[in-house]
Parts: structure tokens; sequence; C-alpha cells
């Protein structure tokens, strides 16, 4: 990509996400004042509507007020996300004032005689020592719930959803070394990433969430979690941390992957 296309696409998104932030806030005044807050005991999850700011107790919601339940879990979503758009629409900004200076990773090699590319690209796009070394130390964990791994990438590894098995074929036909579920210590918890990709120019590992049930209130608060634990952790948000989503009214766009590899990686 090049550097006047970054300038066009900084505002392209921040166009769209204009947008999307007007949605949210439009739609944030529909739904029911107050907060979820949710308690488990027994593997069992109860929810409970907390009216007030000035109390962190709330009212027991029963079982017949599902539909109570998924509007607040929206709405702290919603909230989530918000607060998300407006930090990234103040980073686009500051990478607009200084759009002149950005070049995608791979603008380096492309400066050289395509006779001096075809020599260095091998080792340079692979760095081949360092990515033995790399591949070694990052496994995926067999024993995490292997019988969910359902689905084949075309390198032949398995995944568990269809947007996981498009990611991981975009990461495969763009030789970008990457490890799927790996265990990873974080905030005292073992969690496990979708996928852990190596950075060759900078040998950091980053990683690549996807969230693909947003409709389901459990799975968004661990969603969420998951979101806090790595950007609080050392994985700061478009820099060693990515994430994609999807819902039943937003469905999974692979291109929105493949333009935040191309940014951070330079892949293009």
């Amino acid at each position: 990509m090049k550097p006047e296309d970054y300038e066009a696409r900084i505002h392209e998104t921040l166009d769209q996400l204009d947008q999307e932030i007007m949605r949210l806030e439009t739609e944030l005044r529909e739904f029911p004042k107050g907060k979820l807050l949710t308690s488990c005991s027994h593997g069992t999850t109860q929810y409970y509507w907390n009216k007030s700011q000035t109390t962190y107790h709330g009212e027991y919601i029963s079982k017949t007020e599902q539909d109570l339940v998924v509007a607040l879990s929206k709405k702290r979503y919603y909230e989530e996300a918000l607060e998300i758009d407006y930090k990234n629409r103040m980073q686009l900004k500051k990478m607009l004032a200084h759009v002149g200076g950005i070049q995608p990773k791979s603008a380096t090699i492309q400066k050289l005689p395509e006779g001096i590319q075809t020599q260095i690209g091998l080792d340079f796009s692979l760095d081949k020592p360092y990515l033995d070394h790399w591949l070694s130390t990052h496994k995926t964990d067999e024993e995490f719930r292997p019988e969910g791994r359902t689905l084949q990438t075309d390198a032949g590894h398995m995944v568990r959803s269809k947007s996981e098995q498009l990611i991981a074929n975009l990461l495969d036909n763009w030789n970008i070394p990457y490890v799927y579920e790996q265990a990873l210590q974080l905030k005292g918890r073992t969690i496990h990433p979708d996928f852990t990709i190596l950075d060759v120019a900078t040998h950091q590992d980053i990683i690549l969430e996807h969230f693909g049930k947003l409709d389901d209130p459990e799975y968004l608060e661990g969603a969420l979690w998951k979101i806090n634990a790595y950007t609080t952790g050392g994985y700061k948000l478009f820099d060693r941390f990515f994430y994609s989503m999807e819902s039943q009214q937003n469905p999974f766009q692979l291109q929105t992957v493949a333009d935040l590899l191309d940014w951070r990686l330079g892949t293009a």
C-alpha cells in the first residue's frame, strides 16, 4: 500500500468510525437505565439489575426476564465499544497528523531493484533461524478443548469456527508465522489467544482474537474481560493486540483483518 493510500484509508476509517459512534450513541439512548451485575455460584450465573450509580447492589433478574439480561448485556457492550471507538478516533487523528512519515514495512524492500529483492526477500521475510526457534517455543495447547476444533484450514490446522478458518488461511497465504490457541498466562489466569502472530521484523508476539458470538451475554462478558486483560497486561491495542468481531447484525469481514495485518506488518 502506497503512503498516500494510507491517508485515504485513514480518512475512510474515520468516516466509518464517526458513523459507528453516532449509531452507538443513538442506540444507547434506547436501552434500560442502569447496568447488569453478575454472580457465579456452583457453575451457574445469576444476573442482577443495578439501577443506581451510588450502590453496587441490584435486583435479581429471574429467568423469565431474559430479554432484560440481553438488553443490559448489549448496553454494556455498546458502552465498552463506544469507549474504544473514541480512543481509536483519537489515535487515527494522531496518525493522520503524521501520515507523511508513515510507510508500510514492505516499502524498504520494494525500493530495491527486483534482482536484489529476489535474493533478499526469502531471508528478510522469514528470518529462518529465529522463526525456527519461535515455532519451537510456541505450540498449540492440544489439550485445550480439542473436541471443539472441527474445521480444517488449508494448511491442515484444526480451528473452531468458519471465521477462524478464513483468518488462518489468510495468515498462511501471506506467509505470516502464527500459532493457534497457545497457552498464555495473563492476569493470573491461563488463556488461549486465537492467534499468536510473530512480527518477524521486531520479533514481537502479536495477539489476534476473533470474538464471534457477541449476541451471547456470557460470551460477551468473557470477551470484554479478555480485551481489558490484554490492554492492561502489556498488549497495547493496535500495536500488539488486535481483534475482530461478529454478531447476527454485524457479519464477519475478513477484509478488515487483512487491512489491519497489512497496516501493522506491511504484508502487501
